[in-house]
């Protein structure tokens, strides 16, 4: 079980892998598709993650506001009070995430010193601590 559950288009990954280790350097765990062992049924696993993540971080960009996959997870994330969005594009995010703030990561290249990964930080650490155990 993994601390946050990142979901992401693939044509993100460069900008998510970076993200991914800005958030395991504060000590979290963090899920992935990548990170899937080789032998795994895929959809199983990912479907295992969701369920015991305590925080999922679903990174809007312009690829992943159309993307089937990436709205599913954030729908099980908001309907588990445990979703932290942010925006790596300007983009509007898919209906029924519009009203939910998140941080701002447009032009965001690593440095865990700027504002919006600061307060994306402030979030991930408020939703685990309210989360310290599966409430699935």
């Amino acid at each position: 079980m993994s601390d946050i559950f990142l979901s992401y288009e693939r044509r993100d990954l460069d900008r998510v892998k970076v993200l991914a280790a800005a958030l395991e350097s504060q000590g979290w765990s963090v899920f992935f598709d990548l990170t899937i062992p080789p032998g795994n049924n895929w959809r199983k696993f990912i479907e295992k993650e969701i369920d015991k993540c305590r925080c999922m971080v679903v990174a809007w960009s312009t690829y992943s506001v159309d993307s089937h996959w990436v709205c599913e997870e954030a729908d099980i994330g908001r309907q588990r009070k445990i979703l932290v969005p942010l925006f790596l594009d300007q983009v509007r995010p898919p209906l029924g995430f519009v009203s939910i703030q998140a941080a701002n990561l447009v032009g965001w290249h690593g440095k865990t010193d700027s504002l919006g990964y600061l307060a994306l930080c402030r979030e991930v650490t408020k939703g685990l601590s309210k989360n310290k155990w599966n409430k699935l």
